[in-house]
């Protein structure tokens, strides 16, 4: 997903906030008119939804692990359970 890999690299980003000074609200603030579009083009619209599409953001960089890492994981543990135990056997045959 493109969006787990734009939160990941803004996580990153925000973690050398002491010396790029990008915090999450900063890169919140600047890539929120990059991230969304309305339908209209209306700027009147844009500015009124501005600070609720920057809390968007900012939500996506802080909780980044809690909501992309974990669902990697339970589909990974799908995908496991899914395709068998033969998969499970070569998997922990080369474990071991």
């Amino acid at each position: 997903m493109i969006i787990d890999r734009v939160c990941c690299m803004f996580r990153t980003i925000s973690e050398f906030s002491d010396s790029n000074k990008m915090t999450v609200n900063n890169i919140a603030m600047v890539m929120n008119p990059s991230m969304f579009r309305d339908d209209n083009n209306s700027v009147l619209e844009f500015m009124s939804m501005g600070p609720a599409r920057s809390k968007l953001v900012k939500t996506l960089i802080e909780n980044y692990e809690e909501m992309f890492l974990v669902c990697i994981s339970y589909l990974f543990f799908c995908f496991i359970i899914a395709s068998g135990c033969t998969y499970l056997v070569i998997y922990n045959n080369l474990v071991t």
